[in-house]
């Protein structure tokens, strides 16, 4: 998981995947540590991906006797490993860890870093850089962090396998898009922090509630006392939304509500929900239900009557 010439010599008798666009060839590399059988791919994005996304840079799967060590001062990237038999260590910055079979860690691989395995192991790992990499890996890991047991160790690991299976599985480069949707999902986990749980719960108090007034992200985040891109992010890693967005949900989930519920007129729902502009919301609320608040209502009315009969 070396660069340059290292790079190439990744492992004895293993595979390394397309340059971009070739099909997967088999080479001979010699890394001290790296048994038989160990296999690495690398992965040449497109330029609108780098510019964009989060993005591969190589993905392997190696088996590894005592001898295996890698330290550096930097890779330029994001490494998440799991051990799927053995144990070992990682090193970045201030953090140390002691890692057994089942975990899986992020590790910030900007910061000089090390890891390796005293005793042999299997493990399965990838390397992510693209935009905004560091930002994520810098609210996740601060160092280097396993992903909390559980569920969410259970997720992270087959979304790496699932990237390793994108790329050793297929003769062509994996689509960006789907490399970016997985990378993004898998480092989100490392997000779940006890500390933050307080900070998303009043994030998502303050934007569902007084829905009929602004709101800014920025005052938001000076409650948490985050950053706004740190709020972005975090707020995204726990719900799958952007602040924009849940705000968005909560209006459109009273809209419907009074719709179905009251006899209020179209404009003055529009008011209390937030959107002073009418048609921008019956343009945000058929984008959201499919449906004009006018016919969603109707439905409704219908559905009520149908039910008043039996």
């Amino acid at each position: 998981m070396g660069t340059g010439k290292k790079q190439a010599e990744g492992c004895r008798t293993g595979r390394m995947g397309y340059n971009g666009r070739e099909e997967v060839k088999r080479v001979e590399m010699h890394e001290r540590g790296v048994l038989a059988g160990s296999e690495i791919f690398f992965h040449t994005p497109t330029l609108p991906a780098r510019e964009r996304f989060l993005t591969l840079v190589c993905t392997g799967h190696f088996t590894c006797d005592g001898n295996y060590r890698v330290e550096r001062n930097t890779y330029g990237s994001g490494l998440v490993m799991q051990v799927q038999r053995g144990s070992g260590y990682v090193h970045a910055g201030d953090t140390h860890l002691e890692l057994v079979s089942g975990d899986v860690v992020l590790l910030d691989s900007f910061l000089p870093h090390a890891y390796g395995t005293e005793k042999g192991w299997e493990i399965l790992w990838l390397h992510f850089a693209g935009r905004d990499a560091r930002d994520w890996i810098e609210l996740c890991a601060k160092g280097a962090k396993k992903c909390p047991a559980g569920k969410d160790a259970f997720d992270a690991g087959q979304l790496l396998h699932s990237v390793y299976g994108m790329c050793a599985e297929a003769k062509t480069p994996p689509d960006d898009v789907r490399l970016h949707a997985a990378l993004t999902s898998l480092v989100s986990l490392f997000a779940h922090r006890e500390e933050d749980s307080g900070a998303m719960e009043t994030a998502s108090r303050m934007l569902s509630g007084n829905l009929s007034e602004e709101i800014h992200t920025r005052d938001i985040a000076r409650a948490v006392h985050l950053s706004e891109s740190q709020l972005n992010r975090l707020f995204r890693a726990h719900t799958g939304l952007t602040p924009h967005q849940y705000r968005i949900e909560a209006r459109l989930g009273y809209a419907s509500y009074l719709l179905a519920a009251t006899e209020k007129s179209g404009s003055e729902i529009a008011q209390m929900c937030g959107f002073h502009d009418a048609s921008a919301f019956v343009r945000a609320f058929r984008a959201h239900t499919g449906t004009t608040p006018g016919e969603y209502r109707s439905g409704k009315k219908d559905k009520t009557k149908e039910g008043n009969k039996r």
